[in-house]
């Protein structure tokens, strides 16, 4: 969460001070980032997510460095949007891997998980 304040500072200080706002956007990926990739490990040690499920806020998070900061530095602004757009492709299929393991086990009593 607190990678997505630093994008919500950002984009709040970038009409008033560019080079702040400049710097929030530079840090902001690395920070979700890493916390992806933290709570990736932490998903796929917990073992209660099933399928490809299980391997999505790990992708989250790998997707920064493998894909979006290449592009971002190769190709500059234009590497940028396509970048953007990948990215949250991957938030929205942990939007839906949340979704359907919260159906799937919703249904569970207590006892049963």
């Amino acid at each position: 969460m607190a990678g997505f304040a630093l994008l919500v500072a950002a984009e709040l200080t970038d009409p008033f001070n560019p080079g702040t706002a400049e710097t929030l956007f530079s840090i902001s990926p690395l920070v979700i980032g890493i916390s992806m990739v933290v709570t990736g490990a932490a998903v796929l040690r917990a073992q209660r997510w099933t399928g490809w499920r299980r391997f999505v806020p790990v992708v989250c998070g790998v997707y920064v460095f493998a894909v979006f900061l290449p592009l971002v530095i190769t190709l500059g602004d234009p590497g940028l949007w396509s970048a953007l757009a990948g990215w949250e492709l991957s938030f929205a299929a942990l939007g839906l891997a949340v979704v359907m393991e919260a159906s799937t086990t919703s249904g569970a009593r207590v006892g049963d998980r």
